[in-house]
């Protein structure tokens, strides 16, 4: 059985700003995978996705659960978004390193 979490309906808006909500929706699909196999997240509505939101949410489920991210998928995202959560997949594991210029993925 599939959970769906439809996220302006989490957060009542279509604009993710900022960590907390990204806090929210990643804790959401967490939870909701405790009960549920798979969890799809449903960004319909949804026209904006900052940066550290979804750094927060896929980042974070990346580095800290990364056994579970095959369970989760995504739906109805808007081109910007779609972009947005796969920027910040991709760099979930990057090592920056505060001196010289190296940056390590």
């Amino acid at each position: 059985m599939k959970t769906t979490i439809r996220v302006s309906d989490v957060l009542h808006t279509g604009a993710i700003t900022g960590r907390h909500s990204g806090r929210v929706i990643r804790e959401s699909v967490v939870a909701a995978l405790t009960s549920s196999p798979i969890v799809a997240v449903d960004f319909a509505g949804v026209e904006l996705l900052t940066q550290s939101a979804a750094d927060e949410f896929i980042g974070r489920l990346v580095r800290q659960h990364a056994d579970i991210v095959a369970r989760v998928s995504f739906s109805n995202c808007a081109r910007d978004v779609a972009g947005m959560l796969q920027w910040a997949a991709e760099h979930a594991n990057s090592a920056f390193q505060t001196e010289g210029d190296m940056v390590a993925a």
